[in-house]
This record gives structure tokens, sequence and C-alpha cells, in this order.
């Protein structure tokens, strides 16, 4: 389980580092107004576009973290019983999201008098 939650921070910080290069390509004034200011504590004076990928490691590492280690509880035989609890739930969240989005659209077009 430890190395799912490890892989899971390996995989959200990657991410952000990959977000976060594209959105100092785009604009930089938010890393020069915010973002640099919030972790000037991980800056060692490389060039700015490797603190750019600190930042966006350091900004979402924890959240593969958590995500995985949650989906790792669930997922390790064991932790409920059986692996099987995935496979039964998938299903279910799956029609419930769809059910959710049909809800959503059909107030949003009520509610702007779309038909």
């Amino acid at each position: 389980m430890l190395w799912i939650t490890v892989l899971g921070a390996m995989v959200g910080g990657v991410y952000g580092v990959l977000h976060d290069q594209i959105t100092y390509s785009i604009s930089h004034e938010y890393f020069t107004k915010l973002k640099f200011d919030q972790f000037k504590y991980a800056n060692f004076g490389f060039p700015v576009r490797i603190f750019v990928s600190e930042v966006g490691f350091l900004a979402t590492w924890w959240v593969g973290f958590f995500a995985a280690w949650f989906l790792a509880r669930i997922a390790v035989t064991g932790c409920y019983g059986r692996i099987v609890f995935v496979r039964e739930t998938a299903p279910r969240n799956l029609r419930s999201a769809i059910g959710f989005n049909r809800f959503a659209r059909l107030i949003f077009q009520k509610k702007h008098g779309k038909a």
C-alpha cells in the first residue's frame, strides 16, 4: 500500500510540474506576484524554470499522496474484506454521476429558458 501512495505522490507532483510550466508560459505574472513569494523557502538560486517546477511539485504532491492513499485503502485486499468492493461500487458511482449530470442540465435549461 505504501508504494501505491508514493506513486500517487509522484504522479501528482509531475502533474503540478507540467501544469505550472504551461501556466508560466502563458503568464509569468501569476508566479512573480504570488507563487514565488509563497514558495520563497524553496528557491535555491536555480534558473526560473527550475523554480517553477519546484513550485509545481511542492504545490501538488500531497494531493496525489492522499488520493492514492484513500484508493489504496479501498483496493488492497483485507481493508474491506475483498477487492471486489471496487468493482461493485464503480458502476453505481458512474450511474450516480450520469444521473446528476442529467439533473443539472435539466435545471440549467429550465432556469435559462432553454428547451
